[in-house]
C-alpha cells in the first residue's frame, strides 16, 4: 500500500496542471512552464521582473547557493543551471539564454547579454594532474575531498555586459570575457578576452576589435563614441530624444588620463530625481551626500586597474531606493 502511495505521489509530481499551479503558488511573478524542473536543496532562487524559464529547463538549487535573474532576463528551453555549493549562478539584467545551454558552477553573467543555443560553460574541471599516473576519476575525488585542493574545485567564469556568444560555444573555468566581446559559433574559450574583442576559433583566438577601445581622460553621455566607457551598472535610457545613463547601486566608468598627466581628482556630474535624503555615492573608502537636482561631485582619483573607476551608492536603510531615479551625464579625471 505504501509503495502504491508513493508511485501515485510520483506520477502526481509529474502533472503539469499540479505543476503549473505549483509554480504560479510558490514562484509568484515569474513565467516558469510547467514541464521545467525547480529543485531546491537548500538555494536561493532570485529573481525580478519580466523572468521567464521554458519548457524542460531545470534550475538546480544546490546547498547554500543562489541563482540570480535580473529584470528581463529569460531562460529557453532545454537549459541547465546548477551553481555548486555555496556558489552562484548571476544572470544580470535583460540578458538572454537560448536552449540547451548549460551553465555550471560559479558563473556570473552581464546585462544585455545574448547566449545562442547550446552554449555551455563550466567553472569545473575534471582533474589529470593532480596525481598523473592515477585515473581521472580518481582525482576528480581526491580534489573534492581534500581541503588542500580547494582552490582548484571551481573558478569563477564571467561575461561581462554586451556580449554575444554564438552557437555551441565552449567556455571553460577562470575565464573573463570583457564588454563587448564577440565570441563566434563552435569556439573553446580557455583565455581571458578584451572588451570589444572580436574572438573564434579552437582555442579562441581573439580575429579583429569591434572598434578601437581607447578610454578617455572624460566622457560626457551626450558622446555615442563615449557610451561604451559608461563600462557597468549604467543603463542606457531615452527620454525625450535625450541619452541618459541610469546608475546602479555599483557602476564602473573607464577613463585613462592623457599620456604623461598627473590625476589628483575623478568628478562625476550626477541628475538626482526622486532622491531620499541621506543618500551618498562612494569611491575609494570616500563618501559625498547626494543632493537633488544636477550637481557635480569629485572625488580623490586614487588607483584604479586598467582604469576601472568603481562607485557604490547607499540609501538610507528606513527609506531604501524608493522610486529614486539616478543619471550619471559625465564622468572626467583631472
Amino acid at each position: 500500500m505504501k509503495r502504491f502511495i508513493r508511485t501515485i505521489k510520483t506520477a502526481l509530481s509529474y502533472s503539469l496542471p499540479l505543476r503549473y499551479m505549483r509554480y504560479r503558488r510558490r514562484f509568484r511573478g515569474i513565467d516558469i512552464h510547467p514541464s521545467a524542473n525547480i529543485l531546491a536543496h537548500g538555494g536561493v532562487f532570485d529573481y525580478t521582473q519580466g523572468n521567464a524559464v521554458g519548457e524542460h529547463s531545470s534550475i538546480i538549487l544546490t546547498e547554500r547557493s543562489r541563482i540570480y535573474l535580473g529584470k528581463g532576463s529569460w531562460v529557453g528551453k532545454d537549459v541547465l543551471i546548477e551553481p555548486v555549493p555555496g556558489g552562484a549562478v548571476v544572470i544580470n539584467d535583460r540578458s538572454s539564454i537560448q536552449d540547451r545551454c548549460r551553465l555550471i558552477g560559479e558563473v556570473t553573467i552581464g546585462a544585455n547579454v545574448l547566449l545562442a543555443p547550446n552554449v555551455f560553460i563550466s567553472s569545473g574541471n575534471h582533474f589529470y594532474d593532480v596525481e598523473p599516473y592515477a585515473p581521472i576519476r580518481y582525482q576528480d575525488e581526491l580534489v573534492h575531498s581534500n581541503a588542500e585542493y580547494e582552490a582548484l574545485r571551481s573558478q569563477e567564469v564571467v561575461i561581462e555586459d554586451d556580449c554575444w556568444i554564438g552557437t555551441n560555444v565552449v567556455i571553460m573555468r577562470g575565464v573573463r570575457i570583457g564588454k563587448g566581446a564577440i565570441i563566434g559559433a563552435n569556439a573553446v574559450v580557455t583565455r581571458d578576452i578584451d572588451p570589444y574583442w572580436i574572438a573564434g576559433g579552437i582555442p579562441a583566438k581573439k580575429l579583429k576589435p569591434r572598434f578601437n577601445f581607447v578610454p578617455p581622460s572624460y566622457i560626457n553621455v551626450t558622446v555615442k563614441e563615449q557610451w561604451p566607457f559608461f563600462y557597468s551598472g549604467l543603463l542606457l535610457e531615452t527620454q525625450n530624444g535625450s541619452s541618459l545613463m541610469r546608475m546602479g547601486r555599483e557602476f564602473v566608468v573607464c577613463l585613462k588620463p592623457a599620456a604623461e598627466t598627473a590625476v589628483k581628482e575623478i568628478s562625476l556630474q550626477v541628475d538626482a530625481r526622486q532622491l531620499p535624503g541621506g543618500t551618498t555615492l562612494q569611491y575609494n573608502g570616500h563618501a559625498q551626500t547626494l543632493q537633488e537636482g544636477i550637481h557635480k561631485y569629485t572625488f580623490p582619483a586614487g588607483a584604479a586597474t586598467d582604469g576601472m573607476y568603481q562607485f557604490t551608492l547607499t540609501f538610507p536603510a528606513a527609506a531604501g531606493p524608493g522610486q529614486a531615479k539616478l543619471y550619471l551625464a559625465e564622468a572626467g579625471l583631472q
